[in-house]
């Protein structure tokens, strides 16, 4: 391709107006850049300049300006989706973390059920209660329940009743039946003993009922005394 060709073909014609092959274009396009005095011999600007003139003319402004990029092509909008990725990860990390605590105080409150509340006392406390011989708001016993464990060792005076077995009950105030001791014999001194692990004990009352238990197994009320456990 030379000057002479380009002229007698109307290859700068056939360019500005698309008719010019796929191929032609690039060979074009390629002696433009080899021979750039070729865009003045032809005039190049002026024909750019009456066709831009032209599109004005027809109610067609030239878009010479480069179009702005779409808003997902834009860096700031790059950035802004890098940063919510970046902050998504970071809560993911915490909540995930979260999760991983939570689960481990789980696991640590079914082990806890499974071992049970109690824990080893550090001692052992005797304590002397004389009940009433008859049914009682009264509190005969307060306890405080501290870091330390220990064993209550109540020892309740039963010597005024006729009968030597009894039967323990307690209940814990508006709520349910903690357990029944049956047959408990008095010792000498006319006591009942009952030891119990303080960390067994929560917060609340606890109504001692005592019962004697005669030859023919019938049961017969004989003191009440009540526990305290504050909180």
């Amino acid at each position: 391709m030379d000057k002479a060709f380009i002229e007698k073909h109307q290859i700068f014609e056939r360019y500005l107006t698309g008719k010019l092959p796929f191929k032609g274009v690039q060979d074009f396009e390629r002696y433009c850049r080899e021979n750039p005095q070729i865009l003045e011999d032809i005039r190049f600007a002026d024909a750019v300049n009456k066709g831009l003139r032209l599109l004005e003319a027809g109610g067609r402004p030239a878009e010479l300006e480069e179009r702005k990029p779409q808003w997902w092509q834009r860096s700031a909008t790059t950035y802004g989706l890098l940063a919510v990725v970046v902050i998504l990860a970071i809560v993911g990390w915490l909540l995930f973390d979260r999760t991983r605590e939570l689960q481990e105080q789980v696991a640590a409150l079914e082990t806890r059920l499974d071992v049970g509340p109690l824990r080893p006392p550090a001692g052992t406390r005797p304590v002397r209660i004389t009940p009433d011989r008859s049914p009682t708001n009264r509190m005969h016993l307060t306890l405080q329940p501290g870091e330390r464990p220990e064993l209550l060792d109540m020892r309740v005076d039963v010597s005024f009743a006729r009968l030597n077995a009894f039967r323990v009950t307690i209940d814990k105030q508006d709520q349910a039946r903690v357990g029944t001791i049956h047959n408990l014999l008095r010792d000498s001194n006319g006591q009942l003993r009952v030891t119990v692990n303080t960390s067994s004990l929560h917060r609340g009352v606890y109504k001692v009922t005592i019962a004697g238990v005669t030859m023919r197994g019938q049961l017969v009320p004989v003191a009440w005394f009540n526990l305290r456990v504050a909180g």
